[in-house]
Formats: C-alpha cells, sequence, structure tokens
C-alpha cells in the first residue's frame, strides 16, 4: 500500500469495520478519531495530526477530520471551514478516499458516542446524508456499499 486510506460516511456505514479488513490485508496500522469532531478547534488540530501522520505513513484513516466535521457541523460555513478544506486538500495529495455508504439507519453505539451525538445524527439524518453527498461530488473517491461489495471488490479497487 503506498498511500494511506481514507473511510469516510455516515455513522453506521460500515468504516471502522472495513478499516479493521483492510489494515489485516495490508498490514498496516489504523488510525480512529472515534466520532466526528465536535468543534472547530478540535477538528484543526486533528485534522494537522492527521495530515502529519499522513506524509510519513501509509494506513488507515477511519474518518478524515475536515470531511466529518463539515458534514456533521449545522452552523454556515465560517473561517474555520476555509481552513478545513485546505488541510482537506493537502491530505488528498496522499491518500485514497473510500465513501462507506452502508446502511447508516443501523447506528451501532460506540463507547465515544454521546447522547447529545445520537441525538444529532438522529435530528439531522437527511442534513447529514446529503451533505456527505456533496462533498463526494468534489472529491475523488471509492464507494463502498457493505450490503452490496465484498472485501475482494475493494481490495481490488485499491491496488
Amino acid at each position: 500500500m503506498k498511500r494511506s486510506i481514507i473511510l469516510e460516511g455516515m455513522d453506521g456505514s460500515g468504516k471502522s469495520t472495513l478499516a479493521r479488513a483492510l489494515a489485516s490485508k495490508f498490514e498496516t496500522g489504523m488510525f480512529s478519531i472515534g466520532g466526528p469532531p465536535s468543534s472547530d478547534e478540535i477538528a484543526m488540530d486533528m485534522a494537522v495530526i492527521q495530515y502529519e501522520i499522513m506524509e510519513r505513513h501509509a494506513i488507515i484513516f477511519d474518518r478524515a477530520t475536515p470531511i466529518s466535521r463539515l458534514c456533521y457541523e449545522i452552523r454556515l460555513p465560517d473561517l474555520h471551514h476555509k481552513e478545513l478544506f485546505d488541510v482537506m486538500d493537502s491530505m488528498l495529495d496522499h491518500a485514497i478516499v473510500i465513501w462507506c455508504i452502508g446502511n447508516s439507519d443501523d447506528h451501532e453505539i460506540k463507547t465515544y458516542d454521546t447522547k447529545e451525538h445520537i441525538e444529532h445524527i438522529t435530528k439531522n439524518h437527511g442534513l447529514i446524508k446529503n451533505r456527505y453527498a456533496s462533498i463526494m461530488k468534489e472529491i475523488p473517491h471509492i464507494t463502498y456499499d457493505f450490503n452490496v461489495d465484498t472485501l475482494e471488490d475493494i481490495f481490488r479497487s485499491i491496488v
């Protein structure tokens, strides 16, 4: 594996499961930020850390902070969002993006999920899904649906 792999998608779309399978297949590390970042400041800090790792190592990322923040944040874009887009563009020079679109209606509760986060994704599910669709139109990516695609399909499309 020559480039990092970024897995993105709604909660419950199969990112973590696919990340573990890819890390095992390519015998590489995996980096997970947990859920979407809760503030612009955390998002920016995490994005810079992810980018710095990506510059040195080809690993699997379970979420890219800039993409997740842009999809899950409800406010209108501001200066921080411009900075996140800039970091995201730099990250894309070092990574393949896989958009996971599995059945995101069935969210598996993870240890880092807060009550507020679950309420947020339940209330704003359609908006978040539409934001992912809009952003992914602008980003070169491979689409993965665990209901349709096999792991071998995704392995072949990466190599």
